[in-house]
């Protein structure tokens, strides 16, 4: 994720409108991952805590869901 991430970083300054709200996705998973292992040190309570917010870390597509 995180080389990802870097791409998304590198093109703030040509591309902001497109990086930004990315970016903001990928502080959102990462204070959730750091929430996980800080507060639950095994697998399936790490998972129980990831799921609640996989929707709320989705980036949005600008054409809605696929048809």
């Amino acid at each position: 994720m995180m080389h990802a991430r870097r791409k998304f970083y590198d093109a703030l300054d040509s591309c902001s409108e497109h990086s930004e709200p990315v970016l903001r996705a990928f502080k959102h998973l990462y204070q959730v991952e750091r929430r996980a292992k800080v507060e639950d040190p095994y697998p399936d309570q790490r998972l129980a805590l990831r799921l609640p917010n996989r929707k709320t870390s989705s980036i949005p597509s600008e054409t809605g869901p696929p048809s």
